[in-house]
C-alpha cells in the first residue's frame, strides 16, 4: 500500500488513478485505521466487504465483477471501463518500469 500511495502522489494532475478496494470484514473504520497508521495520505478509502466489486468465491455472491485471485491484485481498466490486464501479488509500483508502463496505458 505504501507502494500505491507513492505512485498516487506521482500520478496527480495525470488522466490514471488508483483505487484502492479493500475487501476488510471491519469495514471503513479498520482500513482508515490502517491508511493513518502507514501514513497513506494519497488514496480513497474505499471498501468493499460485501464482494460487489470484487470476488473471491465461485458463486459470486455479492455479484462482484472483479475476481480476487490473488490479495493484493491490480486491474487495469481502460477508459471505456473495459479491463486490459490484471497483475497477482505485489508489484513495484513505485519503479520506473511501472511509470513507463502506466504512462503507455493512459496515452492509449
Amino acid at each position: 500500500m505504501p507502494l500505491l500511495d507513492r505512485l498516487q502522489a506521482k500520478l496527480k494532475g495525470t488522466k490514471a488513478t488508483i483505487l484502492p478496494i479493500a475487501v476488510d470484514d471491519g469495514g471503513k473504520a479498520n482500513v482508515e485505521a490502517f491508511y493513518k497508521q502507514h501514513d497513506l495520505t494519497h488514496l480513497k478509502v474505499i471498501v468493499d466487504p460485501d464482494q460487489q466489486v470484487g470476488y473471491f468465491y465461485a458463486a459470486n455472491p455479492g455479484r462482484g465483477i472483479f475476481p480476487l485471485y490473488a490479495l493484493p491484485i491490480t486491474y487495469v481498466i481502460d477508459p471505456g471501463g473495459l479491463i486490459v490486464g490484471y497483475i497477482p501479488g505485489a508489484a513495484p509500483w513505485d519503479s520506473p518500469s511501472a511509470m513507463t508502463l502506466i504512462s503507455y496505458l493512459a496515452s492509449h
